[in-house]
């Protein structure tokens, strides 16, 4: 069996030397190829095609959409991490002769953790507390804004994998859950379905979006929804800042009426609405962290790898052993997909 992973000119995340490759190695011929950037489709088609299986991922170089007619060897592409669009067009996924995996539900626990902090903080006004004792004060004078996880309404907007999580985690304290999801079937038990957006920010009092970013979704929070929550309703948003209308948000943050912790932002308008002495750094109702609310590197070794190589590892052992692999990408879960 032949891998190859190619190394595009934007490749900050590379399969250096590790566990991951000797694995590799142990099953089949690999090779990591630098390509430059005005490398044609059609001659990087005839490189991957003599590949049993490709891997790509983060800021991995676009695949050429004629491998779906025409694939050569190549029978498995391996995404090594979650997105894989702006790099796997459709044509392969549809394609009768290719196989395309993703690390499937791995970051749920990780990412449900993150949003689930952010909740807590918010709901505890921990940036607010932390501000005021860096001032020089001691007790808080918005002590009427910390909550508590119990009877809180809260509203979810998504209910993937990741959703399914942070519900697990915030069922103990024994809020009041509320779901916007008209793709999913069943919800888990004690959650209560909505049928419509308007429906779930009338009846939150804090909202935790978990909607992976697509046409439908985008921008469809908007200032007419931020509107319909209560004063100092929290925002939570663990999935894609494209999903608001990020200078609505930004009116309601700033004028202090709502909280949020906001792990990303729109990454359209980032750099307009972030500079580094925009206001919103400074303000006490908002929690930012930068897109890493979700890592996990902390306590491993030089020697560990990450989890997402292990599973990557585990389905090409699988491929090469004639086993079906998990987690495959068919085009209804590509649709939705970022």
């Amino acid at each position: 069996m032949k891998i190859l992973f190619v190394r595009g000119p934007d490749a900050t995340h590379m399969l250096a030397e590790s566990p991951f490759i000797d694995g590799l190695r142990k099953l089949g011929e690999y090779t990591d190829l630098p390509v430059s950037a005005d490398i044609s489709p059609e001659e990087l088609a005839s490189i991957i095609r003599q590949y049993d299986v490709l891997l790509t991922m983060w800021d991995n170089i676009a695949i050429p959409a004629e491998l779906a007619e025409d694939s050569g060897r190549l029978k498995y592409v391996c995404n090594i991490t979650g997105s894989l669009k702006p790099w796997i067009p459709p044509e392969i996924i549809l394609s009768d002769n290719i196989i395309v995996t993703n690390w499937g539900d791995l970051p749920a626990n990780c990412v449900a953790e993150g949003a689930f902090t952010l909740v807590l903080a918010m709901l505890k006004s921990l940036p607010a507390y932390v501000m005021n004792i860096r001032r020089g004060g001691w007790t808080p004078p918005f002590l009427h804004k910390s909550g508590s996880l119990y009877g809180l309404r809260l509203g979810m907007y998504g209910m993937g994998a990741i959703g399914r999580r942070f519900v697990e985690l915030c069922k103990p304290f024994q809020p009041v859950i509320y779901v916007y999801d008209p793709y999913i079937r069943e919800l888990p038990e004690g959650c209560i379905r909505v049928d419509s957006l308007e429906n779930l920010f009338d009846v939150s009092q804090a909202v935790a979006v978990h909607a992976a970013l697509s046409p439908e979704t985008h921008k469809s929070i908007t200032a007419e929804l931020l509107a319909r929550l209560p004063d100092d309703a929290i925002i939570v948003n663990t999935a894609r800042g494209g999903v608001f209308d990020q200078q609505a948000l930004f009116a309601e943050l700033e004028s202090g009426r709502l909280r949020a912790g906001l792990d990303v932002l729109d990454e359209e308008e980032f750099h307009d609405t972030l500079v580094p002495d925009h206001p919103a750094r400074q303000w006490e109702n908002c929690l930012f962290t930068a897109h890493s609310i979700s890592l996990d590197g902390w306590g491993k070794t030089e020697h560990s790898y990450s989890a997402m190589y292990d599973r990557a590892l585990e389905n090409i052992t699988r491929f090469a052993n004639k086993q079906p692999v998990n987690y495959i990408m068919d085009f209804e879960r590509y649709q939705k997909s970022t």
